[in-house]
């Protein structure tokens, strides 16, 4: 005999794998982007971490350390809000680089964001900051990006096959 709150502990799964996936969908906010107002030289400094948004500010937090660099980015470069990320282009319009994915940058440590950029910031940007140069590629093959992503993405594979053999389980019950 079958129990009748196994289908609405199913259903309370099921809606809250939706709720959370939801969640992950916020829209982030630029703040502010620096971009070099010409393309000058810039330091040739490898240096290893994940690009991410704090308080509307793109950084860059060093693997292995609790830095985080304010990134200058290169003259020509853009950003765009894509779902629940943003991404960098390129002078040409490419995607190099989304916030939440580890990269190889190049580039160096800046003393100040107005001798880049040639401008005073519309907002507070505290510092440390890394003048990048062109040098932006990724870190690990399998980088798909934020830890958050994938989780919702698992949720919903696991939510699928859970529903898949719960079905299959009552099917056979009634043979």
């Amino acid at each position: 005999m079958m129990n009748k709150r196994q289908p609405r502990g199913l259903m309370l799964l099921v809606l809250g794998l939706v709720l959370l996936s939801l969640s992950a969908c916020t829209t982030p906010t630029v703040a502010y982007f620096p971009v070099r107002h010409d393309s000058g030289i810039s330091l040739l400094l490898p240096n290893y971490g994940k690009i991410v948004l704090e308080d509307g500010l793109l950084r860059f937090k060093e693997n292995f350390s609790d830095t985080s660099y304010l990134l200058i980015w290169p003259h020509g470069f853009s950003y765009r809000v894509s779902g629940s990320r943003v991404e960098v282009l390129d002078a040409e319009g490419t995607v190099v680089a989304k916030t939440g994915q580890y990269k190889l940058i190049g580039g160096g440590p800046a003393s100040s964001v107005e001798y880049y950029t040639g401008e005073q910031p519309p907002v507070p940007v505290p510092g440390p900051y890394w003048a990048m140069d062109r040098t932006l590629k990724n870190l690990y093959p399998w980088d798909y990006g934020s830890v958050r992503e994938l989780a919702v993405l698992l949720l919903l594979v696991l939510a699928v096959v859970t529903i898949i053999v719960w079905f299959t389980m009552r099917r056979r019950r009634k043979i």
